[in-house]
């Protein structure tokens, strides 16, 4: 009876999630290339053989999204979703969007329910509540920007899903288990390039694992690790990925070290930096509680215990104290290329110094599962180190993974000492982060009902046949809560997409106010 009661609990907060997540969502909006997918007018001339718009069928889809493939690149599996879903409207991709988040949060939380042995609803608060983590330049470009946040984010649900009911061994029947757990990892690793590069490593590793630890072959394990394999194929050989190589070709001509000297301070400042500050303060703090736990033990190894302690304690400190954080704040203070190759060599030693503490602690546990994941995370994110450049967004794959370190230390510290009170600080901090996000999208969302609505009557008054050679819509007043605007300098190109999307003429004019 008192299980059942605390299962109730853990859904209740799952459902009170859910509804928090639709509340907000109902002031998303199409932004920058949104309305390019929405009406298949991104890449190619596909929207042409076809009033667009609203109104484009599956097969224009599938044409544009060849298109896509051949010409700009292989994303086009989750891109496929979005553009149906936009086809259905955009309160369809509110309420899926909803559903998919809850869906991780969810998936995240029996992952650990399932490495702690027991359900706790008291977890599950933590677990949601870390949705709060995603600051608002992170949030705008990686969740509310849904062209982004089907590659940096709906993947993350079959993966999760895949390590719930696969790697924890939910799932018994063989036959269902080796069909269902290859879509699934099909669906993970056929997405978008970090995330790929992610699961390939992460099955690989656990493979592995499995063959010295049972001395046989998984059959299901290599069958997924194919499967993985055949989806970062076909989405790494795209011919339009080529395509998108040419148009940064300065960075290619660079050699190997000249990339990776250029994009680590990038790397690191993204994912540690300003726009990452409350993640970066969690995982730091899990990264002195791994390295005191380790020197605990009094191997004899306990020198490089204290000094990967003092490091992790040191980066923790400055991120508190510096407002772009500890890595952002030493590059500034000199620029030279000496000087930014000593500082980012000591950055790597103390990176590497984290991850040796991490993965000695989750050894030691025994939490196998654990340390391949926090491998995979940082294989997410060296793979940037050969790429033309590194979003913000994709910090967001550091994030999700590295959750699981966050609630790991979080539950032996608090929930299973039952301090639960000790979390309240940390409850309200990323409450009131949820709180302000959707304050200020919610503040915009008057304009963008207005803008919306102004451009449906223009394109209706237009097609029945009234002469209307410009239109004036309104500027935002919260320009952080919205990704790019048309009236943005560089960006007047969305208003082409727009039209389209609209069904509007393409010489009418739109001025902003």
């Amino acid at each position: 009876m008192i299980k059942k009661i605390k299962n109730k609990k853990v859904y209740i907060v799952f459902l009170c999630f859910f509804a928090a997540l639709l509340f907000q969502h109902h002031f998303m909006w199409l932004y920058h290339d949104d309305y390019g997918y929405a009406s298949l007018s991104y890449v190619g001339d596909v929207y042409k053989e076809v009033n667009a718009g609203y109104h484009t069928s599956l097969l224009n889809i599938l044409s544009f999204l060849k298109y896509h493939y051949m010409n700009w690149g292989g994303r086009v599996l989750y891109f496929f979703f979005e553009c149906i879903m936009l086809r259905h409207g955009l309160h369809i991709f509110r309420i899926v969007q909803s559903l998919v988040v809850t869906g991780i949060f969810f998936y995240l939380y029996k992952i650990m329910a399932s490495i702690f042995r027991k359900e706790d609803y008291k977890l599950a608060i933590i677990t949601v509540a870390l949705y709060g983590v995603f600051e608002i330049m992170l949030f705008r470009n990686g969740v509310f920007w849904i062209t982004a946040s089907v590659l940096y984010l709906f993947p993350f649900l079959p993966f999760f899903m895949y390590i719930y009911y696969f790697i924890c061994n939910k799932i018994t029947n063989k036959k269902l288990e080796i069909v269902l757990s290859s879509l699934l990892i099909f669906a993970t690793s056929f997405s978008q390039e970090q995330i790929s590069a992610l699961v390939v490593s992460f099955m690989l590793m656990f493979a592995i694992y499995r063959y010295i630890k049972d001395k046989k072959v998984d059959k299901m394990l290599i069958i997924n690790f194919l499967v993985a394999m055949i989806g970062f194929a076909i989405l790494m050989l795209s011919p339009g990925s080529k395509v998108r190589m040419e148009k940064t070709p300065e960075f290619y001509e660079l050699n190997l070290f000249q990339k990776i000297m250029t994009n680590i301070p990038s790397i690191l400042t993204n994912n540690f930096g300003g726009y990452t500050k409350i993640f970066t303060i969690l995982f730091f703090i899990a990264g002195v509680y791994f390295a005191y736990q380790n020197y605990k033990e009094k191997n004899r190894l306990s020198v490089l215990n204290i000094i990967t302690l003092i490091s992790n304690g040191t980066i923790l400190l400055f991120t508190i104290l510096k407002y772009d954080g500890y890595f952002a704040w030493l590059y500034s203070l000199k620029n030279g290329n000496i000087y930014n190759y000593i500082i980012t060599a000591v950055f790597v030693m103390q990176l590497i110094l984290f991850a040796y503490s991490a993965l000695l602690y989750f050894i030691r546990e025994k939490n196998i599962i654990i340390a391949f994941l926090f491998i995979a995370s940082i294989v997410s994110q060296a793979v940037m180190l050969v790429a033309p450049y590194f979003p913000l967004r994709s910090a967001m794959i550091l994030q999700f993974i590295n959750f699981i370190l966050i609630l790991f230390v979080i539950h032996n510290v608090i929930i299973e000492r039952n301090k639960f009170i000790l979390m309240i600080p940390l409850l309200i901090v990323l409450l009131w982060n949820y709180s302000e996000i959707t304050y200020g999208y919610m503040v915009n969302d008057s304009i963008n009902a207005s803008n919306h609505k102004t451009l449906i009557e223009t394109s209706s008054k237009i097609k029945e046949g009234e002469k209307i050679d410009k239109i004036t819509l309104k500027k935002l007043p919260l320009a952080a809560y919205s990704c790019d605007q048309p009236y943005d300098d560089g960006f007047e190109y969305i208003k082409f997409y727009m039209k389209v999307y609209y069904e509007l003429p393409v010489e009418l004019e739109i001025d902003y106010e």
